[in-house]
């Protein structure tokens, strides 16, 4: 089971660490963090972010038990294999695609 983070207070992190040392040096707090989850792992973000959910995670034991959570939902999911799809619908569903980049 995931951890919410959603409904903690934002004063505080799961670590129960007050606001002021998880703003030091610029880290942004756990709602922040469980928003940005997705384009941390796929390095996605400016470097200025990154380092903040970094300071964030060196100082939160509960965000990173939540980031490694996620990485092991998206690893388990990913190893699903996919549905089967009709090569119909497969060429239509590109054509569609296509045709959405040329507008």
């Amino acid at each position: 089971m995931l951890t919410a983070h959603r409904d903690e207070p934002l004063r505080t992190c799961p670590a129960g660490r007050p606001s002021a040392a998880r703003e030091q040096a610029g880290a942004i707090n756990c709602a922040e963090f469980v928003e940005v989850v997705t384009e941390f792992l796929d390095a996605a973000m400016g470097e200025p972010t990154e380092l903040r959910c970094l300071v964030h995670l060196a100082r939160c034991e509960g965000c990173e038990t939540y980031l490694d959570q996620f990485r092991q939902t998206v690893a388990a999911v990913g190893a699903q294999p996919g549905p089967d799809l009709p090569a119909s619908a497969r060429d239509q569903l590109l054509g569609a695609f296509r045709s959405l980049r040329r507008d």
